[in-house]
C-alpha cells in the first residue's frame, strides 16, 4: 500500500531554493537591463521567495519603478508583477513602470502576458538570457497542434490482420461511447 500513496506524510517531496534577490538585482544594474539608478529587494507577503523576486528603485529619468524577476517561468514574473503592482497602485498610488524580467519568454509566458488586462501602471516585459540561474537547461516548446491520425492509419501499423481488425472494432466501440458523452475519438502519432 505504501507504493501507491500520494506521500501526504512527511511534507513536500522537493525542497525549493529561494532566489538570491540582492545579487540578482546587482547583476541587472551592472548589465543595464533596466534603466534604474538603484534597486533594492522588496519584501512581499504575496510572492514566495522561490517563485519570483521583486525589487524597487528609482528610474534614471526620475520616478519610482519596480522590477520583477522569475528564473524559471516568465508567466510567474507576470503574475507577481500584477499582484505587487496592483497592491502598490491601491495603497501607494503607484503609477510608474513595472519591468517583468525573465531569461526567456516561452509561449506560455507570452499567453499569460496577453491575458493581463489594463493596469494602473505600465508593464514592460524584458528577456534577459544572461540571467539564467544555475545553468538551467533550455526546454523545447511543444508543438501547438499535434498531428491527428485516423484510426485506420494507426491500425495500418499493426503487423497481423487479426490485430488490425480487433483494433478497428475496439475504436468503433470507443467512438460510440465518445459520441454518447459529446466527445470524439482522435488518434495521435
Amino acid at each position: 500500500m505504501r507504493r501507491f500513496t500520494r506521500r501526504r506524510r512527511g511534507g513536500p517531496r522537493s525542497k525549493t531554493v529561494p532566489i538570491d534577490a540582492k545579487s540578482l538585482f546587482e547583476k541587472i544594474l551592472e548589465q543595464g537591463i533596466v534603466p534604474a539608478e538603484n534597486l533594492e529587494p522588496l519584501a512581499t507577503d504575496e510572492i514566495p521567495s522561490d517563485f519570483a523576486v521583486v525589487g524597487s528603485g528609482e528610474a534614471k529619468s526620475g520616478g519610482r519603478l519596480l522590477v520583477v524577476f522569475s528564473p524559471r517561468n516568465a508567466g510567474h514574473a507576470v503574475l507577481a508583477a500584477v499582484a505587487v503592482g496592483g497592491r502598490m497602485a491601491e495603497s501607494e498610488q503607484f503609477d510608474g513602470e513595472v519591468y517583468v524580467v525573465a531569461p526567456e519568454w516561452s509561449s506560455l509566458g507570452r499567453r499569460v502576458l496577453s491575458a493581463v488586462g489594463e493596469q494602473p501602471f505600465r508593464l514592460k516585459p524584458l528577456a534577459a538570457p544572461s540571467l539564467v540561474v544555475d545553468g538551467e537547461s533550455v526546454v523545447a516548446e511543444q508543438d501547438a497542434q499535434a498531428a491527428v491520425l485516423a484510426p485506420a492509419q494507426i491500425a495500418g501499423h499493426l503487423a497481423r490482420p487479426a490485430d488490425r481488425d480487433l483494433f478497428m472494432r475496439a475504436s468503433r466501440g470507443l467512438e460510440g461511447l465518445a459520441a454518447k458523452h459529446g466527445g470524439a475519438l482522435r488518434g495521435y502519432g
